[in-house]
This record gives structure tokens, C-alpha cells and sequence, in this order.
């Protein structure tokens, strides 16, 4: 191939080396739908909600970890509410582990959602959550942050890639006692986020980026046949 395209340096780095795949790259981020940078009034909620995204599939998700998380940060304070978006394999026996440990007054599972329904409800939620065991890139996080949200993410995907922790803050995959304090550093601190700078950074995701990028790799290809 003239070029590999690969959608993040982390994947970038597993095709190469422990692919052994050889080649030109050059990363290509997933795209964010414009939809998502369209500013919002910040959100006004009785109590602070934290909002997850994905499908349910706890061996790559680890919902099982945010649900343990969860049940020791009750145990500190009760001034949120997990909000659980999605469907998918582990739905059933995650939600009923959650009902099991007495969760569902900090816990909704909401259940799969449009894109436009995500938007609406990141725009409800004071900070993102995501406790992957692993991820290519994390388009959730980069929606996030297009909608001036900070994360509290393992270290997969793009919050790897965020060294200086602009976006938000991480922990290693699987520590589930530092996503307690993670969550409960974020729940008094996600105000200190810019939403405005959250967003201006997510803009290297958006269609406009992106298809440039697309555009002068093709060329750069084309012009060297």
C-alpha cells in the first residue's frame, strides 16, 4: 500500500510492531459528526452526572470496574449519578450486578441511543467516563471533548495520546481504586475545563480536518505514480 492509515498512534504502533506490519503510514483520526461541537448551556443538574457510552462488551469496556468504582465512590459522597448509554452482549448481567450491589439510585442504564441523543445527553453531563481495557482510539472520547467534556479515562486510545492531560485525567487500565479517585477528583474539579478550548482541540477531528487530511494523502499518492 502507498499508505497505511490507521486511526491513532496506539494503533499505528501495534500494526508495526507487534504486527510486523511494515509500511508508510500516517494516522488518520476518526471523524466526530459536526453536530457534536455545537455549543451548549452548561449543564444545571440536582446532582453532578457522569456519563458513559459504549457497547457493553465488559472484556474490551471493563463496566464491570465502573460499576465497582461506582459502589466505593457511594460510599464517599452521593452527589451524582452514572449515566449508562448502550446496549450490547453484558447489558443484562451488568445492569442486574448494579441492581445486586444497590446501585441503581447513582446508576441509570439508559439504554442504546442515537448519535444526536448522545449529543444531547453529553451536553447534559458534567464530565465522560470511560474504564477500557483497551481501545484503537476511543471515538467516545473524542466526542466528548467536542462537546467541551473532560474525561476520566483509562490509558487507551486518544487519552494516551493527551500527555499533559488537557482533556482530562487517566489511570491505568483495570486500577479501579484510582478511577475512585479519579471520579471523585473530577466531580470537584470538571469546571475547571475550558469548554470552549476542549472544543477547539476536538476540532482536528471534525469532517472539515479530516477530509483534508484525505484529500492531500491522496494527492501526495497520486502525484508520486
Amino acid at each position: 500500500a502507498s499508505k497505511i492509515m490507521p486511526v491513532s498512534e496506539l494503533l499505528k504502533d501495534a500494526m508495526m510492531n507487534n504486527c510486523d506490519l511494515k509500511g508508510d503510514y500516517e494516522i488518520v483520526e476518526n471523524v466526530v459528526d459536526d453536530f457534536f461541537y455545537t455549543p451548549a448551556e452548561p449543564a444545571k443538574n440536582d446532582k453532578k452526572i457522569i456519563l458513559h457510552v459504549s457497547c457493553f462488551y465488559d472484556e474490551a469496556k471493563n463496566i464491570s470496574g465502573i460499576i465497582e468504582a461506582t459502589e466505593a465512590l457511594k460510599k464517599k459522597r452521593n452527589d451524582f449519578k452514572v449515566v449508562m448509554l448502550g446496549t450490547g452482549i453484558d447489558y443484562e448481567p451488568l445492569y442486574n450486578k448494579a441492581k445486586d450491589k444497590g446501585l441503581l439510585d447513582v446508576m441509570d442504564f439508559i439504554g442504546e441511543q442515537t448519535p444526536e441523543q448522545v449529543k444531547e445527553w453529553m451536553d447534559k453531563s458534567d464530565f465522560f467516563l470511560l474504564f477500557s481495557n483497551y481501545e484503537t482510539a476511543g471515538v467516545v472520547l473524542q466526542e466528548a471533548v467536542a462537546c467541551g467534556k473532560p474525561w476520566v479515562s483509562s490509558n487507551v486510545g486518544v487519552a494516551q495520546e493527551d500527555t499533559e492531560n488537557k482533556n482530562g485525567i487517566t489511570m491505568n487500565a483495570g486500577d479501579v481504586k484510582a478511577l475512585v479517585e479519579g471520579m471523585d477528583w473530577m466531580l470537584d474539579h470538571h469546571m475547571d475545563y475550558d469548554p470552549n478550548d476542549l472544543r477547539e482541540r476536538a476540532k482536528m477531528y471534525s469532517y472539515d480536518n479530516i477530509s483534508k487530511k484525505f484529500n492531500n494523502i491522496y494527492n501526495e499518492v497520486l502525484n508520486t505514480k
